[in-house]
């Protein structure tokens, strides 16, 4: 028994003194473990992966959608300049506005957002895109991704009803003057209520939702101030006339920006065609009014 543990003792002396001698250069192995990594890799050939994305990849005729390509260098290298180039399997999706790029050197990652491709016509065939990179003797290809293409939607235009002439439905796409400020009028009708969306970029509000109602050839619209509904509203009065000469549709009439004022009681004024402050609201405060226009074309159909 007394052998055994003089052995054992020995042997724990010998396990320490190695210990003692490469248990610095272990440390410091172990603490600087991905600084030898990295220069190990540098040592290596060049190598990289692409990736390629898109936000949408479902996409009507006419459409364009930008693409997100992504090349990482392997370890720590630095990949010098060369060349992108997109694919797409169908010509119903083009790749604009070329096909190839030229890109710089590459450290870390490199994002490149210069290329979009063009739903140009339809397809029931999934379209398979690819990026591949190319530098020097090295080529690499992203997984593709699939996009597929749906027929462009009919554009909607104001016209009368099919079951009655007489009656106008307004719903369409519409050109629109507010001020001084073009923009774009979108309207659904549902019977005589009227919704939709307005974008007028350069307005102090520069889109929003719309709601409101048509009455004979007049209409009211409450064009919704996005945050400010209940503080601030514009809203739109006016008429309508058909004129059959130019195939269109005009909405004339003014826009009143209110501001709430739960004193205000009295409703005065010529409402649509006087687009001054003079004109008021019950529970509003006209703090501006300017005149308000919208055109379209009108679809007579072939009866008319």
């Amino acid at each position: 028994m007394f052998g055994l543990s003089k052995l054992i003792i020995k042997r724990i002396k010998i396990c320490a003194g190695i210990l003692v001698t490469c248990g610095p250069s272990l440390a410091w192995c172990i603490s600087n473990a991905e600084s030898i990594k990295n220069a190990v890799g540098m040592f290596q050939s060049p190598d990289a992966e692409v990736r390629i994305d898109a936000d949408s990849k479902s996409l009507n005729v006419g459409d364009t959608q930008d693409l997100i390509i992504t090349i990482y260098p392997s370890a720590q290298h630095k990949l010098p300049p060369g060349t992108v180039t997109v694919t797409s399997s169908s010509n119903s999706l083009k790749v604009i506005p070329n096909a190839h790029a030229v890109v710089g050197e590459i450290s870390g990652s490199g994002l490149i957002k210069e290329f979009k491709v063009r739903a140009v016509s339809f397809t029931d065939v999934p379209i398979q895109v690819s990026a591949s990179y190319r530098t020097g003797d090295l080529e690499r290809n992203s997984t593709p991704i699939t996009f597929t293409i749906t027929p462009k939607l009919p554009t909607l235009k104001p016209h009368f009803e099919r079951t009655d002439t007489k009656r106008v439905i307004l719903a369409g796409e519409w050109e629109m003057v507010l001020g001084a400020n073009a923009g774009v009028l979108k309207l659904v009708q549902a019977e005589s209520k009227l919704t939709g969306s307005f974008d007028v970029p350069h307005y102090k509000w520069k889109s929003g939702r719309i709601a409101g109602s048509k009455d004979g050839n007049t209409f009211r619209m409450d064009f919704l101030v996005p945050s400010k509904s209940t503080a601030e509203r514009l809203w739109v009065v006016g008429d309508y006339v058909i004129e059959k000469e130019s195939g269109s549709i005009q909405m004339r009439g003014c826009a009143y920006h209110l501001g709430n004022a739960p004193d205000q009681r009295v409703e005065t004024g010529a409402q649509g065609l006087d687009c001054s402050t003079a004109v008021k609201f019950p529970g509003w405060k006209t703090l501006r009014g300017e005149k308000f226009m919208a055109t379209a074309s009108f679809d007579f159909g072939s009866d008319y």
